[in-house]
């Protein structure tokens, strides 16, 4: 049939198949036809076989020009990429391997001169989840942390699936989720990404390959079978598969999640490093039947809350937003390409072994860290308990809110080395403190999210040894009040810094016209005088009556460019070691 499916699909294209575009072609077939009967049954089983090989032959002639396309994409963005990290490599001083670190996460020494990946997705979260803070609070974890009550996220899952639960709560926060899921798969797409549009995807769906595997095949299978629209799992002929097909194909499914694809990998033969903008591209092949069926399965093989499911949903696409926008639709490669450059750059320099290694796998394991892949313990049972007692530890860390007030005296002084007011962030503190509008609109404005979501995502557990053990240690921390002085302290401290920043470029035309030091610092980030011009055209916006300039007031600007397109940093012959100066300081006489 291989040879009836590259002609049909040549017709389709109007032109012959390319060797590489033939290979697996009766595949691509096979799956087109199956996406047309999921799509339309009656129509696809009033075809004949010719013309259904016709329709599939062309909606996969339709996707080789949409690859074909998309690889064009890629490689202009491997390319900018490449070449904006050669840039940057070639203006640091010393030796690649001695920077290289400064790509993935910053070091605050002011020699950084670029955005690191690791500030760009928190940057990226942030960006992403200030829409979502207010509803933390109405749907987020009760009793200190405790209770991850889902069953108050069970009406945001099901009018996530199209069902109308009368709770308008509830539906305006599943609007929002689909909102921001979507934005972020365009983002993803437009950086080289390549997710497709699922007319059934309503929200992520995890499960834990540990509570799977301890359930056992058998049981798996018969728990989730009827679970399952079966509509969606159909043979090639357009008709649904028996219960005996799809349990055999939900076998299969079970050995993937249980061993990560083990089972379909040739002994002998690399992993090799796939592009992490082809992640979420493979074919999602759990279609429930509908909310209630999805919560079903998640109470049973999930290990996270619903709620934690949602942020880390939105935490790792973050992740792999930063990745591919700092280095390009394959950062991994492009990661490896750089620090294999390094190190053949250190050996010709003739560095000692030692400190090679030393600082490659430095580099390695901070990539592993900010691109969150999980490192694999030796001995998962123990790596299970030994975070359960560390977590009961933790308790005795209920005290700790008394030291933490030596925190502000080291705020103040940081302020003051800025030369910024002391009292300015105090008073900011005290705002925060005192009032839930006040930490709500910070929330929103941007600042200050961490500290609730990031624990959502880290302590959403429900099912692990750990799980409960995990619960409490946060909740002691919660009820010591030592989140909540963290959380106004991080909001006191970003509101001055945003008002500063604001009152900056309000006076200052260009990024030139700075103080010395101030000018330093800005570029120690990454920021070029584009950015600043960007900048002065944003509306900053309120927080207490106090203007502050924030990443939604930027992000609003019409003349907002690509991530990507970015100028290079020039530093116009600034001293790149220049210490950090004020970030507030008299406007020259000619600055507005």
């Amino acid at each position: 049939m291989r040879n009836d499916c590259i002609n049909a699909v040549a017709q389709a294209l109007g032109r012959p198949l390319k060797a590489i575009e033939a290979q697996k072609i009766e595949q691509r077939i096979r799956e087109q036809k199956v996406l047309l009967a999921n799509k339309d049954r009656a129509a696809y089983l009033g075809m004949s076989e010719a013309q259904r090989l016709q329709a599939a032959a062309k909606a996969a002639a339709e996707q080789i020009k949409a690859d074909a396309l998309k690889k064009q994409q890629r490689i202009g963005l491997t390319i900018l990429a490449n070449q904006r990290l050669s840039d940057y490599f070639e203006r640091q001083p010393g030796a690649i391997l001695d920077s290289i670190d400064r790509v993935l996460a910053p070091r605050f020494d002011g020699q950084d001169h670029i955005q690191s990946a690791e500030t760009k997705y928190r940057a990226v979260f942030n960006e992403y989840t200030r829409s979502l803070s207010d509803a933390i609070d109405a749907f987020g974890p009760k009793l200190l942390g405790i209770l991850q009550n889902d069953a108050a996220m069970v009406p945001v899952f099901r009018e996530l699936r199209g069902t109308d639960t009368g709770n308008p709560e509830a539906k305006a926060f599943a609007g929002r989720l689909r909102e921001t899921f979507e934005a972020m798969r365009n983002r993803f797409n437009n950086n080289g990404g390549m997710i497709g549009k699922l007319e059934d995807w309503a929200h992520p769906q995890t499960h834990s390959s540990y509570l799977i595997f301890k359930a056992g095949k058998a049981e798996w299978v018969d728990f989730i079978r009827p679970l399952l629209d079966r509509s969606r799992y159909t043979r090639e002929d357009g008709m649904r598969m028996s219960d005996s097909e799809l349990s055999e194909f939900l076998s299969h499914a079970y050995d993937s999640i249980v061993y990560d694809g083990a089972l379909k990998r040739t002994p002998g033969q690399s992993r090799g490093s796939a592009a992490r903008a082809n992640r979420g591209r493979e074919h999602r092949q759990l279609h429930f039947s509908g909310a209630d069926a999805y919560l079903r399965y998640h109470a049973r093989f999930a290990e996270k809350s619903l709620m934690a499911t949602i942020v880390g949903h939105v935490n790792q696409m973050s992740r792999d937003i930063a990745l591919i926008e700092t280095f390009g639709p394959n950062p991994d490669l492009m990661f490896r390409t750089f620090l294999d450059k390094a190190e053949q750059e250190a050996a010709q320099a003739g560095t000692a072994p030692e400190r090679i290694h030393k600082q490659r796998g430095f580099a390695e394991r901070l990539y592993d860290e900010v691109a969150g892949n999980g490192m694999q313990p030796g001995n998962e049972t123990l790596a299970r308990w030994a975070s359960a007692v560390r977590s009961y530890l933790n308790v005795r860390l209920g005290s700790a809110v008394i030291t933490s007030f030596a925190d502000d005296a080291t705020a103040i002084v940081t302020a003051r080395a800025l030369n910024m007011s002391g009292t300015d962030y105090l008073l900011g503190q005290i705002k925060a403190l005192g009032s839930d509008e006040a930490r709500r609109q910070a929330r929103a404005l941007g600042f200050g999210l961490d500290t609730a979501l990031f624990a959502i995502d880290r302590f959403g557990q429900e099912n692990l040894v750990n799980g409960f053990a995990a619960k409490v240690s946060g909740a002691v921390i919660r009820a010591s009040g030592l989140s909540f002085m963290t959380e106004a302290r991080r909001q006191g401290f970003a509101a001055m810094m945003m008002h500063q920043l604001g009152d900056m470029v309000r006076r200052y035309d260009s990024l030139e016209k700075l103080d010395g030091g101030d000018h330093s610092l800005l570029l120690a980030k990454g920021i070029t005088d584009a950015d600043w011009q960007i900048w002065r055209q944003a509306k900053p916006e309120e927080w207490q009556g106090t203007p502050v300039l924030t990443a939604r007031a930027i992000l609003n600007v019409e003349a907002m460019p690509k991530p990507y397109n970015r100028p290079p940093i020039s530093f116009r012959g600034r001293s790149w070691k220049k210490s950090a100066m004020p970030l507030s300081n008299p406007a020259p006489a000619n600055a507005r």
